[in-house]
């Protein structure tokens, strides 16, 4: 009887311990939740990939709805900001450059019409940083709405680029 006493007073004495040590002040919570917090922002506001690691020459290699399958070059190069770069050759057609916004490996194309005569692209993608080879993978749709009437569009889903 006497080491059952024994056991059942240490068995308490340990639980006793483990729930007064788990309790800590409100204030020291408060401070711990707060410095967590900060860590999770932290995390999600820093960007592994910055805006260089998408400049260079890329061969694309697609098949898109309405046009034939093509393999061709384009070139990335910095914008105007820290957020966005400068895509030339785009659709292997267009005379002018693409605008894309860039956060971290997101890429965004913005509807545009960059030759004015009335086609239009828009789409979005990601960056995939390889240890080999980069790769960016975008799906977007050109529109050719010449004929308000009877729009066409060519949609692109995942067309590779690989930088060169």
């Amino acid at each position: 009887m006497a080491y059952k006493i024994l056991v059942f007073s240490a068995f308490l004495l340990f639980a006793g311990t483990i729930i007064i040590s788990s309790c800590r002040h409100p204030k020291e919570m408060d401070m711990m939740e707060k410095e967590m917090e900060e860590e999770m922002e932290m995390e999600e506001d820093t960007c592994t990939i910055p805006q260089l690691s998408y400049i260079g020459q890329y061969t694309i290699n697609e098949y898109c709805s309405a046009s034939n399958w093509s393999s061709y070059l384009i070139s990335i190069s910095s914008g105007g900001t820290d957020s966005t770069i400068v895509i030339s050759n785009f659709w292997d057609a267009f005379l002018n450059n693409i605008i894309a916004e860039i956060e971290c490996d997101s890429v965004f194309i913005p509807r545009q019409e960059p030759d004015g005569d009335q086609y239009f692209v828009e789409g979005e993608g990601v960056f995939l940083p390889g240890l080999v080879k980069d790769t960016l993978k975008l799906s977007y749709k050109v529109t050719d709405e010449n004929d308000p009437g009877n729009i066409l569009s060519d949609s692109c889903t995942e067309s590779v680029f690989i930088k060169n």
